[in-house]
């Protein structure tokens, strides 16, 4: 694609196979390439391998995002929302797959790090915020995908 940058991030993905006697376990890498475009959807970010990757795997969606302030956050979290005020739990968020989300203030920007049960629960998820983001005004919202090796939770 002319014009488009492009970043390709190598990690390694655990997955457990049971054994002959339900232990073992394969390494396999994982090779995501990261496209970017300043009109990009969240459709666009993402372009897996399909052969290396599991689409049900959990992934980890990292946003830093300079510029991004923390009015621009609330506001984005309200229209997620559909107007119902700040996200304060999992099923705030218009489709299911979430997993956790955490985000604060960076020097720079805003900082938001969220893990999806599946790539595509978070491609769902970017059909809506992707819109939401542009409206505000918010540019260079490009995630970082990786794929989760552990998930702790309280």
């Amino acid at each position: 694609m002319p014009g488009v940058g492009r970043n390709v991030a190598q990690a390694t993905a655990r997955t457990i196979r049971p054994g002959p006697e339900g232990e073992g376990h394969t390494t396999t890498p994982v090779r995501l390439t990261l496209t970017r475009a300043p009109t990009a959807t969240v459709l666009d970010w993402i372009r897996p391998h399909p052969a290396e990757t599991d689409p049900t795997m959990a992934i980890a969606a990292v946003f830093e995002i300079p510029g991004m302030t923390q009015d621009q956050y609330e506001q984005s979290a309200d229209k997620v929302t559909g107007g119902r005020g700040p996200v304060t739990s999992s099923d705030d968020w218009p489709v299911p797959g979430l997993i956790s989300h955490t985000a604060a203030p960076t020097p720079d920007g805003w900082l938001v790090v969220d893990v999806w049960e599946s790539e595509e629960a978070f491609r769902r998820f970017g059909e809506i915020i992707v819109p939401i983001l542009q409206e505000l005004g918010v540019a260079n919202a490009h995630p970082k995908i990786y794929p989760v090796h552990t998930v702790v939770t309280r």
